[in-house]
């Protein structure tokens, strides 16, 4: 599952939708949290209006700063699971996306 990172104005406003991620985690870092991404989309609109860009970063958590270990053991576990999921679910030994 991917993560949506709503960039809004100079470096404020940021919005992260990641599963893996708590909100407070989220708020830890500098962004806003929402549940789903059409949340999201709706917190960025409404601050910078229907004519606002958006751009989706996919695997947000390789690029973002982990801040503490509890959160990285947590993340690290739950991305395990689900590439050996897509695995089995395939049939190979090579997760597809």
């Amino acid at each position: 599952m991917g993560s949506l990172h709503a960039h809004v104005g100079n470096g404020h406003g940021r919005i992260m939708v990641s599963p893996g991620v708590k909100p407070e985690e989220a708020r830890k870092i500098g962004f806003r949290y929402a549940r789903t991404a059409q949340e999201a989309l709706g917190m960025a609109f409404e601050k910078q209006g229907p004519d606002a860009s958006v751009a989706v970063v996919r695997y947000g958590g390789h690029v973002l700063p982990i801040i503490d270990d509890e959160a990285v053991d947590r993340i690290a576990d739950k991305t395990t699971r689900e590439v050996k999921q897509k695995k089995k679910a395939n049939g190979s030994g090579k997760a597809k996306e």
